[in-house]
């Protein structure tokens, strides 16, 4: 970032070689900051006009709030995600927390963020595509950020039939209900430990599906 004397005057806008969509834009025959055509014609640049160092520190960051909300739109285009989520994903753009914190109140504000409606959302899609217990169900929201308070509200809310799901899980191991030996009975229990259902659950289900 390029900061001159109190006035300075942009003397140069040229185009990108690698990406014809962005510009470069030098400040007192010195490389300031790169922008795209668009932000070109918003911040109304051209060749000869003189900014402040205010104006040019708000038009920096006012640039990289719009493409941080890009970036988050765009993450967000593939499936919901959870607020700790996005914050990773800017995260590791390297954006810096006020900006950040800029795009989250945004994306809340129009409801593209919403912590709970995700939990829901994902309860629903991993007990009706994985069958996986309340434990893995807990353990994987935390994972992803989710607070306790609306965990418990959306577990509580939600009908989840473990018994039910770990037959399921039973009869995709054990189609035929062969009676199984020890290290094999020990291998599905480890599993059906893996999909987050307690021993009670799981004993409960053996002896239903194998009595």
């Amino acid at each position: 970032m390029y900061f001159g004397s109190e006035r300075m005057k942009i003397t140069k806008i040229e185009k990108q070689k690698n990406n014809q969509d962005r510009w470069s834009v030098f400040i007192d025959g010195e490389f300031a900051f790169g922008v795209t055509t668009e932000e070109v014609f918003v911040f109304k640049l051209t060749v000869g006009k003189e900014i402040s160092e205010i104006e040019l520190e708000k038009m920096i960051k006012e640039k990289d709030y719009s493409k941080a909300k890009d970036v988050a739109l765009k993450f967000l285009s593939y499936r919901a995600r959870s607020e700790k989520e996005l914050r990773d994903k800017l995260i590791s753009k390297e954006f810096d927390p006020v900006t950040i914190d800029r795009v989250i109140e945004f994306l809340k504000r129009y409801d593209y963020v919403n912590d709970e409606k995700f939990a829901k959302s994902y309860v629903r899609e991993r007990i009706r595509l994985k069958f996986e217990g309340r434990k893995k169900l807990i353990y994987d929201l935390k994972q992803k950020g989710i607070k306790q308070e609306i965990i418990d509200h959306v577990l509580n809310n939600t009908d989840i039939n473990e018994i039910d799901h770990a037959l399921k899980l039973l009869e995709k191991k054990v189609p035929d209900k062969t009676e199984l030996g020890l290290k094999e009975k020990q291998r599905i229990y480890q599993f059906l430990l893996r999909k987050g259902f307690s021993y009670d659950i799981i004993q409960k289900a053996f002896n239903v599906y194998f009595h």
